[in-house]
């Protein structure tokens, strides 16, 4: 018997996944998201689901590219065999638009804007601050616990938490 296959009569046990729910998001001194006091987006989630509505250009999709983007950075997930279904291996591959995404999109070129995200995944809480202008990272907090915003530490904190849930 292998390892997803349950005695009879029972069901194979369920996978262990915790997707990241955004629970706080700042935008600053991004054009495209003045806010209604002129100092950028600020939007604490509520637990349930969230609807983004507006016109088209309004920047709908721009938002939820900022929430990917936190939490990517300028990387995209790739298969490792893009022939497997359902392939659990993956690698990261820099994302060709990384520099130029959301300082297109503003006059400024997002020279000062900033992103910040709250999360929790699990049992755990995820901070995340980026510069849009080239998505560096500019803060980093896991469990309260500040870290040093690099791209090293980012990822392989995103392996640690990949393998804690597989």
């Amino acid at each position: 018997m292998s390892g997803s296959e349950a005695p009879a009569g029972q069901s194979p046990a369920l996978p262990n996944i915790a997707l990241p729910v955004v629970v706080r998001l700042q935008v600053a001194d991004y054009e495209l998201f003045p806010g209604h006091d002129q100092r950028g987006l600020r939007h604490d989630f509520v637990p349930g689901v969230t609807i983004v509505l507006g016109i088209n250009g309004i920047g709908k999709t721009t938002l939820l590219n900022v929430l990917l983007r936190l939490l990517l950075g300028p990387f995209n997930p790739q298969k490792l065999d893009p022939f497997e279904v359902g392939a659990h291996s993956h690698e990261l591959v820099r994302w060709k638009q990384a520099r130029r995404f959301f300082s297109s999109r503003v006059g400024d070129g997002a020279a000062r804007a900033l992103a910040r995200g709250e999360f929790v995944i699990g049992k755990h809480r995820l901070t995340v601050e980026r510069q849009l202008k080239d998505l560096t990272l500019t803060y980093l907090e896991w469990n309260t616990q500040e870290l040093e915003p690099n791209e090293d530490g980012w990822y392989s904190g995103i392996d640690q938490i990949r393998i804690a849930y597989v």
